[in-house]
């Protein structure tokens, strides 16, 4: 039985609303042991981290462990394994040369590019608010409005054309930048996949510290400074705070190993990516379906019989769940996916 394009369309299972859960996946009829049932290459945004740019095929994820492909889009700052995989690239409506380039550009002006959350005393701080957050983004939201002034004057004043310059001055954090990037152009050009992304579960805190939220900011001023013209009416705070609050619980890894979940430990996190489909699975610490990419592709399979009814469940955990206790689980879900598991392994495990 060949896998579903759509999560929706299969015959073996359906998407359905639960009072636990939001949403789940549940068998419509019995589900042998290693059926494949989904596969989806569908991405609304991704990012590759900085040391791997170089290494990683912008198309397919390929990583050339620790040597830089040959071929490269030096304007763009991508690398690709192939001149199939770079022209796949090219003619996929969701990514855009000028767009691309311009963000690149931003490394040129005579600023780093380089700023790292990690080394900004706000990164120490506790998690903003929903309060400081609404806060952040009706401040930015009037800067916003003079950039765009200033971006869509025929001529503009002294004062627009120096706030240009101060903001693209800001060294931006490019990985930031280059995951907003792909999202926009997703908004842009593929508004049926956006749409698979508003239905996710979101998270209302979803910036790490205020040095996330921060940069999160910087970028948006950054997207509405310098980005071709033509995107302009869909980069807003909305977009970029619904881009953030739907891929703090949905993102999957890039691991350096095309490999089962269960080998993802011992292998390199070269970035992630929001396979908009792949995200309707629950967690499970007794998975029933395991997972795996093959490039840009992510396909599930039965990983035991499934019985009518029952729940598809992956684990959030990515094998490591397999050596971990109740508590050990169970406090990594409630510190990266805000939930107290429930699952049938951990109830079982109750002393």
């Amino acid at each position: 039985m060949s896998a579903p394009a759509s999560l929706h369309a299969s015959t073996i299972f359906a998407v359905r609303e639960t009072a636990e859960s939001g949403r789940g996946v549940y068998a419509t009829q019995f589900i042998p042991q290693g059926t494949l049932l989904f596969e989806t290459a569908e991405i609304a945004a991704s990012v590759i981290y900085r040391e791997y740019w170089k290494e990683v095929c912008a198309e397919c994820f390929l990583y050339n462990r620790g040597r830089n492909w040959r071929i490269r889009d030096a304007k763009a700052g991508l690398a690709f394994c192939s001149e199939e995989c770079q022209a796949t690239w090219r003619n996929d409506v969701v990514n855009d040369d000028a767009a691309a380039v311009a963000i690149e550009g931003l490394g040129k002006t005579g600023q780093s590019n380089s700023s790292d959350p990690d080394e900004d005393p706000e990164h120490l701080l506790p998690r903003p608010t929903t309060e400081e957050i609404e806060e952040a983004w009706t401040k930015a939201e009037e800067t916003a409005t003079r950039i765009r002034a200033a971006r869509t004057s025929a001529k503009p004043s002294k004062p627009e054309r120096r706030l240009l310059t101060q903001i693209l001055a800001i060294p931006p954090l490019r990985g930031v930048i280059a995951y907003q990037l792909p999202a926009i152009l997703t908004i842009a050009n593929s508004p049926l996949l956006w749409s698979d992304v508003l239905i996710l579960e979101s998270e209302p805190m979803p910036y790490i510290s205020p040095a996330d939220l921060k940069f999160q900011i910087t970028s948006y001023h950054h997207l509405l400074a310098c980005v071709p013209l033509s995107l302009l009416e869909h980069i807003t705070a909305t977009n970029l705070r619904t881009l953030a609050a739907k891929s703090s619980h949905n993102v999957f890894n890039i691991w350096s190993q095309d490999l089962d979940e269960d080998t993802s430990g011992g292998s390199e996190c070269l970035g992630y990516g929001l396979w908009t489909a792949a995200s309707y699975w629950n967690h499970s610490c007794g998975p029933n379906i395991r997972k795996r990419r093959e490039g840009r592709m992510w396909k599930f399979w039965a990983e035991r019989d499934v019985q009518v009814g029952e729940a598809l469940c992956i684990s959030y955990l990515g094998g490591d769940e397999k050596h971990m206790t109740r508590s050990e689980r169970r406090e990594k879900l409630k510190e990266h996916w805000k939930f107290d598991c429930a699952c049938t392994r951990c109830e079982q495990e109750v002393v």
